[in-house]
């Protein structure tokens, strides 16, 4: 098949201990695999970026970190999340009151459905209307939240349990509804 023109690279897998990659050449519809060593030796650098554009691709896929499409109707869902109206999605920043800013932020902060996100005090710059929405996106939150706050309204909306880490080593984990 000689060094034809890669267009892309549409899989991968092992094979013998090695791994392979399929390629279409040459705009052609059907596609050939080809070990790593032939792609790292090919004259194309542009070869190489392709192989590492993939397996950055696969990587997310796999994870669950696939970028989301960044469609109006996709950001304006997200958005009302964080209780931000479609009148409020397109007014500049400069025009947002601080607290509707934080909404903003903190709404890009989960753009890319995190696992784990850490807040600490979250509520110290929020107004009472940012506070809520981001309490009611943290119960709908499908990943771990570790939220350290002395606003105790907060966190009985937020909280399932109360970790209590008092320094000597240990660690203890009392059910939320308990703590009432």
């Amino acid at each position: 098949s000689g060094k034809a023109s890669i267009n892309a690279i549409v899989g991968r897998r092992k094979r013998a201990g090695q791994v392979e990659y399929e390629l279409k050449k040459n705009s052609r519809e059907e596609t050939v695999w080809e070990p790593l060593a032939y792609l790292r030796a090919h004259t194309n650098s542009y070869a190489m970026k392709l192989v590492l554009r993939f397996d950055e691709m696969q990587r997310a896929a796999e994870s669950g970190m696939a970028v989301r499409p960044a469609t109006t109707l996709e950001v304006l869902q997200h958005f009302k999340l964080f209780g931000i109206s479609r009148r409020l999605a397109n007014t500049e920043l400069a025009g947002l009151s601080d607290g509707q800013k934080c909404r903003v932020v903190l709404a890009a902060c989960f753009w890319p459905k995190p696992h784990v996100v850490i807040l600490d005090e979250p509520t110290n710059f929020l107004d009472a209307d940012s506070a809520w929405a981001l309490a009611t996106s943290l119960r709908t939150f499908k990943g771990a939240c570790l939220c350290v706050s002395h606003d105790k309204l907060f966190l009985d909306r937020v909280c399932d349990e109360e970790w209590k880490v008092p320094g000597d080593g240990t660690v203890t984990v009392v059910p939320w509804e308990a703590l009432k």
